[in-house]
Order: structure tokens, then sequence, then C-alpha cells
């Protein structure tokens, strides 16, 4: 919250004399360096997984759906992007350029509802707000006179948002279903890239004697691994506090590859 704030201020002092054109390249150069933070941010292990196709078959599942909280170093994503359309709405409401800045907001607001982590409310509010951003722009432009001339037209439009919002629906997928182009949905064993703090609970979870996970070696050495003893609704995470371990430990057996499954 600290680092939102921080942000708006910079872009209501900008606002004052930055260039709109200057402030669009600085957002978009904002954007680049938040995405290039967050890939950084994310494991080496994961990281090498990255790629083009599933990069984009990423971004496909959030607008299908995919909950952010889900994503990697949710956290981190947070932290370096959410403040690039925080910068260019309150720089353009600065400028009077309201019907701009509600724009870059109800596209951010469109986002997290594709995503599903907005509800309906939120979307209705943020449709409610592009409208009368734009209604009340175009309204002042045309003074008082036109204010009394076209208030019931800009009431039906309203009016119509706000059933629109509530009864259509076009986002294909959903929170539970994401498309995921090229593979199904995210899997328990997709998660378990990292020896973090916590571990997201990702797919379908049942017990069962199948083995869902193999991890094979071309030597033989110390496997490192994590348990978590607490359940918080959404994630496993560990507690207490970290101990050495007292006894002495073989060498490992040296052979020419070592598998094992989970």
């Amino acid at each position: 919250m600290m680092e939102v704030a921080a942000v708006a201020l910079a872009a209501a002092w900008l606002g004052g004399f930055l260039r709109e054109r200057t402030a669009v390249g600085l957002t978009v150069v904002g954007f680049a360096l938040a995405l290039v933070g967050y890939v950084l941010s994310v494991p080496p292990s994961a990281r090498a997984l990255f790629t083009v196709g599933r990069v984009l078959a990423d971004v496909v599942a959030l607008l299908t759906g995919l909950s952010v909280l889900r994503l990697l170093n949710a956290g981190a994503w947070a932290l370096f992007l959410v403040p690039v359309p925080t910068f260019l709405a309150t720089y353009l409401l600065v400028r009077r350029r309201d019907a701009a800045a509600a724009t870059v907001a109800a596209a951010t607001t469109g986002f997290f509802l594709l995503t599903g982590d907005a509800g309906p409310w939120v979307g209705l509010a943020a449709a409610v707000g592009l409208t009368l951003a734009f209604g009340f722009g175009g309204l002042a432009a045309a003074g008082r006179r036109g204010v009394l001339a076209q208030w019931d037209t800009l009431a039906v439009l309203v009016a119509v948002m706000v059933v629109a919002t509530s009864l259509v629906t076009v986002v294909p997928g959903s929170a539970t279903n994401p498309i995921v182009p090229g593979g199904n949905s995210p899997t328990v064993e997709s998660s378990l890239v990292a020896n973090t703090d916590s571990v997201g609970v990702l797919g379908s979870i049942r017990l069962s004697p199948e083995v869902r996970f193999t991890v094979e070696a071309d030597e033989g050495d110390y496997w490192r691994v994590g348990s978590y003893d607490r359940y918080t609704g959404g994630r496993w995470v560990r507690t207490g506090e970290a101990e050495p371990y007292a006894d002495q430990l073989g060498p490992p057996r040296a052979r020419a590859s070592a598998s094992s499954s989970a």
C-alpha cells in the first residue's frame, strides 16, 4: 500500500508539468521493468521453464478464470505491476482527463474480473463509473443547457450498464476451469518447483497409491525436501523454527543415476 501511495503522489506531482506523451512512455517503460522484476523474483528452477508459448498460455488462462493468486510468487507480481496503472490513472486524473483515467481504471478492473479475483459488484461499479466519467465529460463540454437536455440519456445508459453487467457474461472458462491451451488445468505437481515457506493447493487432491511426482537425477546426491504442517484453507505453510540436523549422515551412494517417486 505504501508503494502504491508513493506512486500516486509522484504521478500527481508529475501531472502538473509532464507531457502526456512522456507520461505514456514512462508507463510503458515501467510496465516492462515490472515484468522483468517479476521474472527475476521467480525461483531459477521455475524461470528455466519459461517459454514464449508457456507465457502466452498463462495469459490465456488468466483471461479465462485463472486467479492471479495461483501465480508463482503472486505477491511479487502485485508489488511490481499494480503501481503501473495506478501511475497512469492518477496522472490522467490530475490532467483533468477524467474519461481516460476512468478507462485505465476500468481496464485494470476488467482484467481482475476476467481472472475471477473481482466480484460482479466490483464490475458493476467499474461499468457505472466509466459511463458516468464519459457522460459527465460530454455534458460539461455542452454547458448547463446540454446537461439539462441530455440528463435523461445518461440516466438510461447507466441503467442499461447496471442490467447488462448483472445479467450478461461473455467470459469463457471459469475460476475453477480456466482455459489452458495445449494442456490441462494446473496440478499439484506444477506448484512443487521451489522449496519455499508455503505451497499452494492446485488441482484436485485425493488420497491414492498412484505415483504423482517423479524426480530423476544424473548422479546420487542428498535430496532437499520440505515439509508443511499447517493448512490455511488455501495453502500449506510451515510453522515452528528450523533446527540443524544433529545426527550424522553417510555419504550419498555413488551411482550413475538416481530416481525418486512420490
